[in-house]
């Protein structure tokens, strides 16, 4: 079975943790706190096996967007069964209170361009999953213990197949989805996913860019790398 010689390195039982980012610098920024990796290619897509402060974790990259997403996210539950995954990376802030830096971690995601509003009303407007109780009360224990350096923020975060960049459209989406404090484009197909195979999951991610502040489009090429380590760092402390 594929998959199955790198997991049978580790003798001990530890809960093994699925981790998905979208771009390289996401995953190299993970990489770069793991031990111990080991490399195997499933149908083409690069899964590095290794500990992070002792717990065992298959680290991969999905790419952009809901289906790459989803597609990396079954390729990982039905080659290595995690027994839970956690996305991590960047997002668009989009409260006006919040800093570039900033940690938002989800309670729901959303998918913000699901819309079958035209036969079902209202409720055909997004797709809503709830992501684990468990691994959120455990990322509220972690931040408060290690005291991280940096706000954070537990809500809704919606997903969709386009960059938000403009202000218009981020009160658009708030318009249709109150309760989101954080827009990007993979974390709810992930959700979604690991639903279906029913795996818990939790998405960190670090603000990138305020898409209400001025610069937002050069904030988040600036950013990107620094936000990519700001979530690592916050998944390290989690892990412990």
């Amino acid at each position: 079975m594929p998959g199955l010689k790198i997991r049978l390195f580790y003798k001990e039982k530890f809960m093994l943790c699925g981790i998905i980012g979208a771009m390289p610098k996401e995953v190299e920024a993970i990489k770069d706190k793991m031990l111990n990796i080991k490399e195997e290619n499933i149908q083409g897509v690069d899964f590095y096996f290794g500990k992070i402060n002792n717990q065992d974790v298959i680290l991969t990259k999905s790419g952009v967007g809901k289906v790459n997403a989803s597609i990396i996210t079954t390729l990982m539950i039905m080659t290595y069964h995690p027994d839970y995954i956690v996305n991590i990376g960047t997002a668009g802030g989009m409260l006006k209170e919040q800093n570039t830096l900033d940690i938002v971690i989800s309670e729901n995601v959303i998918q913000h361009d699901f819309d079958t509003s035209y036969i079902d009303g209202k409720s055909g407007i997004g797709i809503t999953t709830k992501s684990d109780e468990l691994l959120r009360n455990k990322v509220k224990e972690s931040f408060l213990k290690n005291k991280v350096d940096s706000n954070i923020y537990f809500g809704d975060i919606i997903s969709g197949d386009v960059f938000v960049g403009e202000e218009v459209k981020v009160l658009e989406l708030k318009e249709k989805f109150p309760t989101a404090i954080a827009c990007e484009m993979e974390a709810a197909a992930i959700g979604y996913t690991c639903d279906k195979f029913n795996i818990p999951f939790i998405i960190i991610r670090s603000l990138s860019d305020i898409v209400h502040h001025d610069n937002s489009n050069i904030d988040f090429m600036k950013n990107v790398e620094i936000t990519s380590k700001r979530s690592a760092d916050m998944l390290e402390e989690f892990l412990k």
